[in-house]
């Protein structure tokens, strides 16, 4: 039974994969259409680490050194007007040196699908596409492949849980549709799921965590201003099933706006509030009223690029039986220094507490460096060192400190098809 369900979520992830690339490719197949440019990319990493937590736990924390492999393979589509949508998929390995840390030997399985920017399905209507599917063993090495900073995705909880195999999955499909040149209305669908394969009673302070989903549907409309300024309203209702335990809804309301300063400057802006609502076991209801809102900053001059992103939100998705309220602040850094030469910074920090009660108080920073080195067009040489912390002050969830240092090469090309 328990395998059944496993599959046919599979099979809902993989589903929503083929739906999005059917809207991608539409535009492609149909008459008069603008030429989509298609390519395959085949890659393989490999890596040697040195971890300084590699089972991730609270306490008996060993080192390792480790090989880690990582074949992946992508489709990546461009259109007309430059924007690129990738579908790609990976599978990684790891092996541990030291004997005592073999039993984190994991494999990871991710499927991704993500987009620079909206999908013109016809003139007046466009189509976003974002969808992620982590299968892993090494749940604090989610990290490195859930999308916390997707600007349509809901907000994902970066909570850590050691000895716990996981399974994370969403699906996002954002449609604009343009009534005038002025006015355009908007509906976001989203769909995400935690499933926790194999729990451990000590992995979230003596509590297992919770499998649940979460299904949001948003609508708005925004008005430009100017060629520069849009802004607009948006509602929204989200449901969250968790399982043996009492379901909940979350309502929101509130603005949206966004301002071009400059070619290469950009900020995008929601504020509003949240009303919770959950039926307890004896069947009376409980309720929360709390701000939500997102704020981005993006610039990209094509050589430098930097996002600031802040989120705050009420999520069912945190592996607690309950709604918790989570505050995210967060980077994205990245330079090309020269043709050959490139860097990166990325991190964030992420607060979580129970929307009723104390039993969630948790604090989570991720923070990673990267300096790569390209001595041929299908050869990178790396250096990463990653940062992992996690502090809880309640009686969920556990205490995790890990710091890795990576040295990898990357052997990457794309194959024009179409």
């Amino acid at each position: 039974m328990k395998k059944s369900i496993e599959f046919r979520k599979l099979l809902v992830s993989l589903s929503a994969i083929l739906v999005a690339l059917f809207l991608l490719l539409f535009p492609a197949i149909r008459a008069n259409a603008e030429p989509v440019r298609i390519g395959l990319v085949p890659s393989l990493r490999l890596q040697e680490e040195l971890m300084s937590n590699a089972l991730r736990t609270t306490n008996n924390e060993i080192s390792s050194f480790a090989t880690r492999i990582n074949p992946s393979l992508g489709l990546i589509m461009t259109s007309a007007d430059n924007v690129s949508v990738q579908i790609s998929g990976s599978y990684e390995k790891v092996w541990h040196h030291d004997r005592d840390a073999r039993k984190a030997d994991y494999d990871t399985w991710n499927i991704r699908v993500n987009s620079t920017g909206e999908w013109a399905f016809t003139p007046n209507f466009t189509v976003r596409p974002s969808v992620y599917f982590i299968n892993t063993e090494e749940s604090g090495r989610r990290a490195a492949f859930v999308p916390v900073h997707d600007p349509i995705l809901s907000p994902i909880s970066a909570i850590m849980y050691s000895n716990v195999k996981r399974q994370s999955s969403g699906t996002a499909l954002n449609f604009v549709y343009r009534i005038s040149p002025v006015l355009d209305t908007n509906l976001r669908v989203n769909h995400s799921n935690e499933h926790f394969r194999q729990k451990s009673d000590t992995s979230a302070g003596g509590f297992s965590p919770t499998d649940s989903s979460q299904t949001d549907v948003r609508v708005g409309f925004s008005y430009a201003f100017s060629p520069l300024a849009r802004a607009g309203l948006f509602a929204q209702a989200s449901f969250v099933n968790f399982r043996d335990f009492p379901d909940a809804q979350i309502y929101s309301m509130g603005a949206t706006c966004s301002y071009q300063f400059t070619q290469f400057l950009q900020l995008f802006l929601d504020a509003g509030a949240s009303h919770v609502v959950r039926d307890s076991e004896s069947g009376s209801s409980s309720n929360k009223t709390g701000p939500m809102g997102m704020i981005r900053l993006q610039y990209d001059d094509n050589t430098f690029k930097a996002t600031l992103f802040g989120t705050t939100t009420y999520s069912g998705g945190s592996g607690y039986w309950g709604i918790t309220q989570e505050h995210r602040v967060g980077a994205l850094i990245s330079q090309q220094f020269s043709t050959t030469v490139s860097g990166s910074l990325s991190g964030y920090y992420q607060l979580s507490k129970s929307a009723q009660g104390s039993a969630v108080d948790i604090d989570t920073t991720n923070a990673s460096a990267t300096l790569a080195y390209r001595p041929w067009e299908i050869v990178s040489v790396y250096i990463r060192g990653i940062a992992e912390n996690q502090k809880s002050h309640g009686v969920f969830g556990s205490t995790i400190e890990n710091y890795t240092v990576v040295l990898g090469i990357s052997l990457s090309t794309v194959h024009n098809i179409y």
